[in-house]
């Protein structure tokens, strides 16, 4: 298990016996992490961000040592939210594209190695997992790569200050806060339910959310939203 920190202008990353500086980036702040398999070697993906939306990515097997995809065609896309990882490939979102590495890589990118948005005319916001389904959210839309299973729920946009994990799989249930219209929803992999009040969409359309995430207590489950800048001295989140 590992943990991701700032201090200063170094970005770490920190076991029970050790603690690794990523890279010293003043600006920048760990954003989303996740884990992939790249020709049977479980590898630990970690994106930073600064406030402007400009990304690097790093990746490691072990806490030692974390390598950056420099490749120009990865380093040149507008990134969009969460690199998400299926079936020997990792995926980027940029506004209009969805972008792909090759097979079993993670450092090297083809320039045509992408697909484009199909549903509608939207701005891509970011991608998520669900099983064996990459979805592209964008601020109007989501969609799955087949158009029938296109649907008009979007996402607001992921490059704020801050911002963390956008989404949450709990029982096999995807969760996200989105836009157009504003709420909570859950996605199945065929159906797209909204398990918001009103008076919680109101709350959510009025403030920045800042990360969804789970919690577990009494033997119970809870999709956590928090809607505190993660420097706040006082932190409040919504539970479902």
């Amino acid at each position: 298990r590992w943990v991701f920190s700032t201090s200063s202008n170094d970005i770490r990353a920190s076991d029970s016996s050790s603690t690794t500086v990523i890279v010293t980036a003043a600006g920048y702040a760990p954003v989303f992490v996740d884990k992939t398999s790249i020709s049977g070697v479980d590898t630990l993906v970690v994106q930073l961000r600064n406030a402007s939306g400009t990304q690097t990515v790093w990746y490691s097997t072990a806490i030692g040592t974390f390598t950056q995809i420099t490749d120009s065609d990865f380093t040149s896309l507008a990134h969009q939210g969460k690199m998400e990882f299926m079936d020997g490939f990792a995926f980027v979102s940029t506004r209009d594209k969805i972008f792909n590495s090759d097979i079993n890589s993670l450092s090297s990118w083809t320039a045509s190695n992408y697909i484009t948005r199909l549903a509608t005319q939207d701005i891509g916001t970011g991608l998520g997992k669900l099983g064996q389904q990459i979805i592209s959210w964008g601020t109007a839309t989501m969609e799955v790569g087949v158009p029938g299973l296109a649907k008009s729920y979007g996402m607001p946009s992921t490059i704020v200050t801050g911002q963390r994990h956008y989404y949450v799989v709990l029982d096999d249930i995807l969760y996200w806060v989105g836009s157009n219209p504003f709420g909570v929803f859950a996605y199945n992999g065929e159906r797209v339910e909204k398990v918001s009040s009103l008076a919680i969409d109101k709350i959510l359309s009025e403030r920045q959310f800042y990360y969804v995430s789970s919690i577990g207590f009494q033997g119970k489950k809870a999709v956590s939203i928090g809607i505190d800048i993660p420097s706040a001295s006082t932190q409040r989140t919504f539970l479902f």
